[in-house]
C-alpha cells in the first residue's frame, strides 16, 4: 500500500469465493489502512473494486467525505496511528481507533478541498500508471541488455531509468506543493 494507488494485489479471490464467504466488495477509490504488524498505519487507495481481509480497515468514501479527503487525512494521520498502535507480540490498531480520529465536519471546507485535491489525485494516478509502464519496459529491456550488451540497449535503459527518476521527483513535488497549499483542512478541529 504505502500511500499510493493499489493496482494489483498478491492474493486474489474469485466471485464464487466472495459469494460463499463473509468477504464484501469494497468500492473503487476506498482508502485501505493496514491494522496489524510491521505495516500498521500504511495506507493506499483502490483503483478498482476489491475485497480485503480482517487485517485491513476499508474507509469507504461518501458524499460528505470524498476519497480525496479520506486519503489525505489518513496520510497526515499516519504517524498518529502508528503511535496509537499497541500489542506485545505485534503492534496493531483497531477499526474503532481509526473511526475515533477527529475529522472535520465543515462540509463546505471539505468540498473545496476535494475540488482542489481531485486534480492532484488524478495527476498522482497518471504518474503512477507511467511508472508502472516504465518499470514493465525496463523489465523487458534489461534481459535483452544482458544478452546483447549493445549501445542502443544501454541507451534505452538509461533513458528509462532517467524518466522514472524524473517522474518520481515530479510526483514528490506535486505532493509537497499540495500538502502546503491545502494544509488548512487538516488543522486541529475547533
Amino acid at each position: 500500500m504505502f500511500g499510493t494507488y493499489i493496482f494489483e494485489t498478491e492474493e486474489k479471490i474469485t466471485e464464487l469465493a466472495i459469494k460463499k464467504s463473509s468477504a464484501k466488495p469494497i468500492p473503487q477509490y476506498s482508502v485501505l489502512v493496514a491494522m496489524y504488524g510491521a505495516t500498521v498505519g500504511e495506507f493506499g487507495i483502490t483503483v478498482g473494486e476489491t475485497t480485503c481481509n480482517q487485517a485491513i480497515c476499508a474507509l469507504i468514501p461518501n458524499k460528505n467525505y470524498p476519497y480525496s479527503y479520506i486519503f489525505w487525512y489518513i496520510r497526515t494521520s499516519k504517524d498518529k496511528l502508528k503511535i496509537m498502535a499497541s500489542g506485545s507480540a505485534q503492534q496493531n490498531i483497531s477499526q474503532v481507533l481509526i473511526k475515533q480520529l477527529m475529522v472535520h465536519s465543515n462540509f463546505d471546507k471539505i468540498t473545496k478541498f476535494d475540488n482542489c485535491a481531485r486534480i492532484v489525485m488524478l495527476k498522482l494516478l497518471n504518474i503512477q500508471k507511467q511508472i508502472i509502464g516504465l518499470k514493465k519496459l525496463k523489465d523487458t529491456l534489461l534481459p535483452k541488455l544482458m544478452l546483447e550488451n549493445s549501445d542502443s540497449s544501454t541507451a534505452k535503459l538509461s533513458f528509462i531509468i532517467t524518466k522514472i527518476i524524473y517522474i518520481i521527483l515530479k510526483l514528490f513535488k506535486i505532493i509537497r506543493c499540495f500538502m502546503i497549499s491545502c494544509k488548512f483542512i487538516f488543522c486541529p478541529i475547533s
